[in-house]
This record gives structure tokens, sequence and C-alpha cells, in this order.
């Protein structure tokens, strides 16, 4: 049961570590979804906004992008969280709530995802891309999730064994 453990603490280590490196992935969904495709035609949209319009469009923009930023800092605590409690250095238990409603979210997500693929009219890539990057973020804050759960169990197990 204990090499089974320290199996579990390396591969909540290395899934911490990847929590944080899929922050990556989301800065270039937003840089494509956010800067890249909606300011492609500007030129032309611009001449038709009014300077209120110009404002919201800004404002919700700025809203965006905090919610990224809040994005990214969740991210980065659940992952150095998972890396602290993998290393043995630290034991919690909100990485694991915090992972699972995120992961949540990716579960509503993808679906989405998948509708604008075969609603797409314009470039396929973003829409694919961005199917990816839910996938993959889902999958990987599932399984910290879950390892989480299954060191604290085996740690519970082993510590009941002790006493015994």
């Amino acid at each position: 049961m204990q090499a089974k453990l320290r199996r579990n603490l390396d591969t909540l280590t290395i899934l911490g570590k990847a929590v944080v490196a899929f922050i990556v992935w989301s800065v270039i969904k937003f840089i494509i979804n956010y800067i890249f495709e909606p300011f492609q035609d500007l030129p032309e949209a611009s001449k038709e906004l009014s300077d209120s319009e110009e404002k919201a469009l800004l404002i919700i923009f700025f809203i965006v992008l905090l919610v990224m930023i809040l994005d990214i800092a969740v991210r980065v605590w659940i992952g150095l969280a998972a890396v602290r409690e993998g290393s043995e250095k630290k034991k919690g238990a909100v990485y694991i709530v915090l992972a699972s409603l995120l992961a949540l979210t990716y579960f509503y997500v993808i679906p989405i995802d998948v509708i604008n693929i075969a609603n797409t009219e314009s470039s396929i890539f973003s829409s694919v891309a961005a199917l990816i990057i839910d996938t993959t973020s889902f999958v990987t804050l599932t399984m910290t999730a879950v390892t989480a759960i299954k060191v604290k169990r085996l740690r519970k197990k082993l510590a009941e064994q002790k006493e015994s």
C-alpha cells in the first residue's frame, strides 16, 4: 500500500505541474478567441460603432481579461497545491474542490466547443484548438481531483493500519 501511495503522490505532482503548464494553452485560446479573431474585421466594423458601443466593447474585453486572470490564478493555486501535496510538504482539500468545480465547468464547455466546430463559417482552426485545450484541461483537472482523493484515502488507510 505504501508503494501505491508513492505512485499516486508522484502522479499528483506531475498532474499539478500539468495544470500549471496548461495555463499556456488557455492564454493561447484567449489570444485566438478574444484578440485575433474579433479584431480581424475591426477597420470596417469600427466605422459603424458609436462611442458608447466602443466603450461597451472595451468594458466587455476588460471583464473577459479579468476573468482570464482569475482563471490563471486559480489554476496556479490548484497546480501548486497538488505539487505540494504530491511532494508531501502540505496537505489540503480546498484545491480538490476547486479542481473539481473547474473540471465541471469544462464538462459543460466541451459540448459548446463541438457545436462551435459544427457551426463555424470561417476558420475551423480556433474552434478545434479550443476543443483540444478545453478537453485536455478537463482531463487534467479531473485526474488531479481523483488522484488527490486516492492519496487522502490511502493515507487514511495507512494511518489506521499503524494504529492497529
